[in-house]
């Protein structure tokens, strides 16, 4: 049964924003930058199982002065528990996953300014979304973002949203754009585990990851594929 054609009086859509990978457009930089959004209804569903699984392991005497495991966040989690987290997020079977990766040497520098880059990149990222997410299939939109520290970043971020929004949902929906910090949200965690996966299966060509969300991903786009030119 699609979206659409569920009862949807009180539906609310949930997004979650994530992205992987540093803003450093050099030869120093990461090679890619992925964009990445999690679709759900449901944002309670394997909340209690990851709260659980922390505190499994904490039973399990791995935290330490360095490592006390306040919340999951993939890129320093111990490989031991990222797989443990993999392995769960591999069950739940409540939300989608959308992702746009961008070959950083190939963004030409006219376009790299984050208040120009972000707006068109997540316009990208948030289209797939809502072809899937007809407007008429939920009554409001709420989206999260990990807390963003620095203005322009945040300023960015919210213009692209403001533009997207405007763009695909209706202005009787209500919708509410929040930053919160990651460890307060499980499902912040969980889009950061999944833009990780994508960005290691890119940058690393490290597959195994990416197989436990494999399911979950819905469009996955290049957005320079096409792209010839490398500007460093």
């Amino acid at each position: 049964m699609s979206f659409a054609e569920l009862d949807n009086r009180n539906k609310t859509l949930y997004l979650f924003l994530d992205e992987s990978g540093n803003y450093d457009f050099s030869p120093n930089g990461t090679k890619y930058l992925t964009f990445t959004c999690l679709s759900t209804e449901e944002p309670t569903q394997c909340v209690i199982d990851l709260y659980n699984l922390k505190h499994n392991l904490i039973e399990q005497h791995i935290v330490s002065e360095n490592y006390s495991l306040e919340y999951f966040h993939a890129t320093e989690d111990r490989q031991f528990v990222r797989d443990e987290v993999f392995k769960l997020i591999g069950r739940c079977k409540n939300f989608t996953v959308d992702s746009i990766i961008v070959e950083k040497s190939k963004t030409n520098p006219k376009i790299r300014d984050i208040l120009i880059l972000y707006p068109k990149i997540y316009g990208y990222l948030l289209k797939y979304v809502f072809r899937r997410y007809l407007a008429d299939s939920f009554q409001q939109l709420i989206i999260f973002t990990d807390r963003i520290g620095v203005k322009k970043k945040r300023q960015a971020v919210e213009k692209a949203l403001k533009m997207s929004i405007k763009e695909y949902v209706p202005r009787e929906k209500h919708h509410t754009i929040l930053h919160h910090e990651s460890k307060s949200h499980f499902y912040l965690q969980i889009v950061d585990y999944c833009s990780w996966a994508i960005y290691v299966k890119w940058d690393r060509k490290e597959e195994r990851p990416f197989k436990a969300i494999k399911d979950k991903v819905k469009s996955e786009f290049e957005i320079f594929k096409r792209g010839t030119k490398h500007y460093y």
